[in-house]
């Protein structure tokens, strides 16, 4: 597992930026709480954040976790964290509210993380898709903004359609699971011999990010890969 060094103080740095457009700014980014108007984020949170072990790719790190993960069309995945504080309230920022804050901060971390891994021969990157009807109530998907913030030189390319709305898979057995996202997505592009990054959010049991991978696979896809800001470990 990777450390990310001094992660508070470059949170602090990267966050320095927006006081010329929120000079009223007096809630901590991240849990909320009144701070001074000086800092972004609390003294609290930049502790947990200097204390905070960062990084790690799923497969090969926590074997356990990996089992209960469906990969099976996936070469490797990369997560920036476990869901847990400071990301569980900095992640529904990004994803209900439309957070640009939220957005650039973790879209940083993530790409800290693909530098780290130092991932070679990627082709594009491609954010998993909304259904047409969620984006059109939520109005974004937190998947693009993520990328929209990536320091990445490949090119971001939307490769999948979601045609099936899907319910939410927390609560479902894996052969649930399963059925809920069958034939969920479609790619209308020949990836023949191509290497994808797939970008989301959270990773609860993987099932989503797994029948993408299949159906950029079922193209010609080589290698896919997945990284997320973070993933939900069982207790």
């Amino acid at each position: 597992m990777r450390n990310f060094t001094r992660l508070a103080h470059k949170t602090q740095k990267l966050l320095s930026e927006y006081h010329h457009w929120l000079p009223f700014f007096n809630d901590c980014l991240l849990c909320h709480y009144s701070t001074s108007s000086q800092q972004l984020i609390c003294q609290t949170c930049l502790q947990d954040l200097d204390n905070f072990p960062l990084g790690y790719d799923l497969l090969f790190d926590n074997p356990k976790a990996s089992a209960d993960i469906s990969h099976e069309n996936i070469d490797g995945i990369t997560l920036v964290a476990t869901y847990q504080r400071p990301f569980s309230t900095a992640l529904p920022q990004l994803k209900f509210h439309q957070s640009i804050q939220h957005a650039k901060w973790l879209g940083q971390l993530l790409s800290e993380q693909l530098e780290h891994l130092a991932w070679r021969n990627i082709d594009c990157i491609c954010p998993v898709p909304l259904h047409r009807e969620r984006l059109a109530s939520r109005g974004f998907n937190q998947a693009e903004l993520l990328c929209r913030f990536l320091s990445v030189t490949q090119p971001i390319k939307h490769l999948l359609i979601r045609r099936k709305s899907t319910q939410a898979q927390t609560r479902l057995t894996r052969r649930d699971r399963l059925n809920n996202l069958k034939n969920a997505f479609y790619c209308p592009h020949d990836l023949t011999g191509k290497s994808i990054v797939l970008i989301d959010d959270v990773i609860t049991t993987g099932t989503t990010v797994n029948e993408a991978a299949k159906e950029l696979k079922r193209q010609g896809a080589t290698a896919v890969f997945v990284a997320a800001v973070a993933i939900r470990l069982k207790t």
